[in-house]
């Protein structure tokens, strides 16, 4: 089933119903919806993780890890620090 999950979510994301997916690669469409659903579950996981993870860098982590975690955010603390000083 692993194969075809990649191509029932770009399916799905291209606005298909699950019907007409179940239909395609002759599946039933408790199972097309089964697959979604179990998708959208481990990407919310995948998200609270690193949510997560990046809190507690923030609050208990070392320098070094505070200043990598706030790297990607440059240009916004530049911008903000900038507005502030106008």
């Amino acid at each position: 089933m692993n194969d075809l999950t990649s191509p029932i979510l770009e399916d799905h994301a291209k606005g298909f119903s699950n019907v007409e997916i179940a239909r395609k690669f002759k599946l039933s469409a408790s199972k097309v919806s089964y697959v979604i659903n179990r998708e959208k579950k481990r990407d919310v996981r995948q998200a609270k993780r690193i949510v997560w993870r990046d809190e507690s860098v923030a609050m208990f982590g070392t320098w070094s890890q505070t200043v990598c975690l706030l790297l990607p955010h440059l240009q916004a603390i530049k911008a903000i620090a900038e507005e502030k000083r106008s």
